[in-house]
């Protein structure tokens, strides 16, 4: 059973890589990673379309809580996955860690359209089966 649930962009193929490297490190399928576009998935999580497309939001199962931006990606990457991330915990207690990761972040969310070129992925939302609600914004791209 899922102990996060993932919510990306779906018509980013930089998010799409990420988020299925990510998966193929998760063997327990303690993620479940669904595009944000998904038909009722940001209502049913109280978020909003602008919310959902500035930024990666991460649904911890047993709370409800959502975390958004860098302190998503800190979660995923640093609490959840294990080795070899079960020393990283610990750097988010160095002095000004939390500010690098944010500018880490939002470096990579205002570049990820670019990055996402380098890859040679059709994100979900671009497949001839999606079920995509659109976007209003360009996805990065």
């Amino acid at each position: 059973m899922p102990r996060l649930l993932l919510l990306y962009d779906g018509y980013c193929g930089f998010c799409t890589r990420v988020v299925r490297a990510l998966l193929a490190r998760d063997p327990l399928g303690r993620i479940l990673a669904l595009p944000s576009q998904t038909p009722g998935l940001r209502e049913r999580h109280g978020l909003t379309r602008a919310q959902t497309d500035s930024a990666i939001w991460v649904v911890d199962a047993a709370s409800g809580r959502p975390l958004a931006e860098a302190d998503a990606a800190a979660n995923l990457l640093l609490t959840q996955l294990g080795a070899p991330w079960r020393w990283a915990p610990f750097l988010r207690r160095v002095p000004g860690m939390a500010a690098l990761q944010r500018s880490v972040y939002f470096w990579v969310a205002r570049n990820r359209g670019r990055l996402g070129r380098w890859y040679g992925v059709q994100p979900p939302c671009e497949q001839p089966w999606s079920r995509c609600v659109d976007s209003e914004t360009d996805h990065g791209l």
